[in-house]
């Protein structure tokens, strides 16, 4: 079972257990303004080959289509937020220099990284801020800890990988088995998306 970065976060807090310029929906855009970058439509890259995709699109006026759902975007410095099935998510993102690649809740490298072999960092929020530090060792050992107010938990596990996918195991209270995008030496996320137009 692959529980995508987002959707672990509700399993961590049940165990007690972060661009460029700024778009608000709200607010009208400078007629010479270019609109942002991530504006287009995106489709998302399978964890496994042949798995399933879907198209994401973020409107220059700030509206956001994930498959057949509907609500707002907007980004504030690094951060990407999407408000959408009555839910506010936001993220940390990685936007590819030329346009081309979206990666979204991505994990930042902390110091040398190898591939996908070292310590990873990104800030979230889906209920409540988070502090996310993921460390991927050469030996396949995994420590994940999270700050969120008032707690800290830290999560020995396993990792492996295949192509540009990234599978972890943790243990808490029962297995939880994380699946993950890995942009190499760059960013390491939830969900990888390519320019559809």
């Amino acid at each position: 079972m692959r529980i995508l970065l987002s959707g672990a976060l509700s399993v961590f807090a049940a165990c007690g257990g972060g661009g460029g310029g700024d778009v608000t929906p709200d607010a009208p855009a400078a007629i010479d303004a270019p609109p942002h970058p991530i504006v287009g439509t995106w489709r998302t890259d399978p964890f496994q080959p042949g798995g399933p995709t879907r198209i994401d699109v973020y409107e220059a006026s700030g509206r956001y289509l994930r498959g057949a759902s509907e609500g707002t975007w907007r980004i504030d410095g690094k951060s990407l937020t999407m408000n959408i099935n009555g839910g506010s998510e936001r993220g940390r993102f990685h936007l590819s220099e030329d346009h081309a690649t979206l990666m979204t809740f991505a994990f930042e490298p902390v110091g040398t990284i190898d591939g996908a072999v070292g310590i990873w960092h990104t800030e979230y929020q889906i209920d409540v801020p988070v502090d996310s530090t993921m460390e991927l060792r050469a030996d396949n050992t995994a420590l994940w800890s999270e700050i969120r107010p008032a707690v800290t938990t830290m999560n020995e596990g396993t990792w492996s990988i295949q192509g540009t996918s990234i599978s972890a195991s943790f243990t808490l209270g029962t297995p939880v088995n994380i699946g993950m995008r890995l942009i190499p030496n760059v960013a390491l996320g939830d969900t990888l998306l390519h320019r559809e137009r």
